[in-house]
């Protein structure tokens, strides 16, 4: 879309250094406050919705502004690159392969930095490591989280190393809780969050009118052919059914709008309107079947091999974003000037690691659109498949009296066989129908009997404290304090009294923070008061502090069973037993779990 001229880059980043071609608009408040936070702690967590425009809120709102401060920028992201046999830390390796450094100038730009260059960068003032898209070390792999530990204490061990550096994390905020099981690493426990929303009608309004001025439209006439269209993706479905009048706008959604405005009206002067606001997931399918009819120039094989490449090469089995390597000529079978076309339509991107170039899908909003146009496209061929053939059996049918009376007995044993294959085909539908049911039922009858499991094998049933209160995580406060305070909780809990009991495991924490009984026992509140996702942020803060207290583990596992995820029910209680093998509690779950796997 950046090919077309528009001061719009569509469903892509805004990019570093493309204040003039991009006008970034409607969101100098949050530019600012980001900026005040980066300078002045030393680590700060920035997350956001999937959509809400993080990466252009960096590269055009943040990083210009630190810029002019004279601070020193270095980034990375941790996309999976190619594995050695060298590789001992995936995610260090990652890292290093994507850091680059901001050059300075009228227009600052990214440069690759070598891991053999670091000692030549300047000392002295303030430097900032910007770590975006940081969701990516708990999603690209997920099966190396020993690794996963030592990175994040390798960042805490270059926070106390260097006294001017500052650390920027940018993730989703479906991550904030993975991400919580390693606050307690770092100096301020990462308290300092900034939240980015999706824009309001005031700001959306601004980020479209703005750049439309500047791109050669009148003020009124942008004013009031962008009315409409903030109002239109405003609209939000009530309960019922019933539009109704909603609080936010999605930027990815509105830069797409303000492209096909554009387009649409690329002359102030013109009488034609935009059309009507469409769905996201249907705009952005929009986009990508017009890119791949514009990369394959409607041959049907290449559009064929562009669409496989999407779903195989760049959308992982896993459902996420796939990296693939660009080659000089040919990057698995797609020509350089598809990939150009590609990337100019905006539903691609690329970046440098380690002196090579890799291109990946431009958000992680196109992945559904790109499967269910694939899907469709693909129907769409296998139907058009069988009727060329049909055709050309007619038409040689044709020729000759004798071979249309072989077609015609060849289409009679057809219709039988169709009715065969239809009788057949309603045979399976009811057995289908059949089986629903029966799994409907079978899975009701489950849920039951696992809440009952939980709810018999979870109660605390120690006649005193102390197998809970063990615990052999290091001392980071009064000890003998929060283990009194806990005791008390305890008994208020034993009493009926929960209110009590979470101020004291509470105080408990703030006694000695590595105390981890009193996270246990208020992931223990949290399940019984039906708050599971708060339960979980609890208990794994206690395995945090102590991964050898057992309690944790048989409660997490409780959680888990719960929410039916029995494999990592399973996985938890096996490492409580494996802990403690005489503990009771988890010995009754443990045996009760498979059947209700099954």
């Amino acid at each position: 879309m950046t090919a077309r001229g528009g001061p719009f880059p569509g469903p892509v980043p805004f990019p570093l250094g493309g204040r003039d071609k991009y006008p970034f608009c409607g969101r100098e408040r949050e530019a600012a406050d980001l900026a005040d936070l980066v300078l002045s702690y030393r680590t700060v967590v920035l997350h956001a919705p999937s959509g809400a425009g993080k990466t252009s809120l960096l590269n055009a709102g943040l990083l210009p502004r630190l810029t002019e401060e004279g601070v020193q920028i270095l980034g990375a992201r941790l996309a999976p690159t190619e594995r050695t046999r060298k590789t001992k830390n995936v995610f260090m390796q990652d890292g290093f392969a994507s850091l680059q450094v901001i050059e300075g100038g009228a227009t600052p730009r990214w440069k690759p930095l070598p891991r053999a260059e670091l000692s030549r960068l300047r000392s002295g003032g303030t430097t900032l490591l910007l770590l975006d898209q940081f969701e990516e070390v708990f999603s690209s792999n997920p099966w190396e989280w020993r690794q996963r530990r030592a990175f994040f204490k390798l960042l805490t061990w270059a926070l106390s190393r260097h006294p001017d550096l500052h650390l920027l994390l940018a993730l989703r905020e479906d991550h904030l809780a993975d991400l919580e099981a390693f606050a307690h690493l770092f100096p301020n426990q990462l308290r300092v969050r900034y939240r980015l929303d999706k824009l309001r009608a005031v700001a959306a309004r601004r980020a479209l009118v703005e750049p439309l001025v500047t791109g050669g439209w009148k003020r009124p006439e942008a004013e009031f052919v962008t009315s409409g269209v903030v109002k239109d993706l405003l609209e939000t479905k009530a309960p019922d059914g019933q539009p109704m009048d909603g609080e936010l706008v999605e930027p990815l959604h509105l830069q797409i709008q303000a492209n096909q405005i554009w387009r649409s009206k690329s002359n102030p002067r013109a009488s034609a309107k935009p059309q009507p606001v469409e769905p996201i997931d249907r705009a952005l399918r929009r986009v990508y079947e017009r890119a791949i009819a514009r990369a394959s120039g409607l041959n049907v094989w290449r559009q064929r091999r562009l669409r496989r490449w999407f779903s195989k090469v760049l959308i992982t089995p896993a459902g996420t974003r796939g990296m693939a390597f660009v080659d000089d000529q040919k990057t698995k079978g797609v020509s350089s000037r598809a990939l150009a076309l590609l990337a100019g339509e905006g539903v691609i991107r690329s970046e440098r690691r380690s002196n090579a170039t890799w291109c990946e899908l431009a958000h992680d909003r196109f992945i559904e659109p790109v499967r269910e146009s694939n899907r469709e496209w693909q129907s769409t061929m296998n139907l058009g498949a069988v009727a060329v053939m049909v055709l050309l059996v007619g038409a040689l049918g044709a020729m000759t009296l004798k071979s249309v009376k072989a077609r015609n007995a060849r289409l009679e044993a057809g219709n039988e066989e169709l009715r065969a294959s239809t009788e057949q085909l309603q045979a399976s539908e009811k057995q289908k129908t059949v089986a629903l049911a029966q799994a409907t039922e079978i899975k009701q009858q489950q849920a039951a009997f696992i809440t009952q499991i939980v709810a018999t094998s979870a109660k605390p049933s120690f006649s005193s404290p102390a197998a809970l209160e063990n615990t052999s995580a290091p001392v980071s406060g009064n000890r003998e304090r929060a283990r009194s305070l806990w005791q008390q909780g305890y008994r208020a809990f034993n009493g009926g009294k929960e209110a009590d009991a979470r101020t004291f495991y509470t105080r408990a924490i703030e006694a000695d923070s590595s105390y981890a009984p009193a996270y246990n026992s208020l992931g223990r509140l949290a399940i019984d008061d039906g708050d599971l996702p708060g339960a979980e942020v609890q208990l794994k803060a206690a395995i945090a502090r102590d991964p050898k207290y057992a309690p944790a583990y048989q409660n997490l596992a409780v959680m888990y069973a719960l929410q039916n995820r029995f494999d990592e029910a399973q996985h938890n209680v096996e490492m409580a037993l494996q802990i403690n093998p005489s503990f009771s509690q988890a010995k009754r779950l443990a045996k009760n779990l498979p059947t209700a796997s099954r």
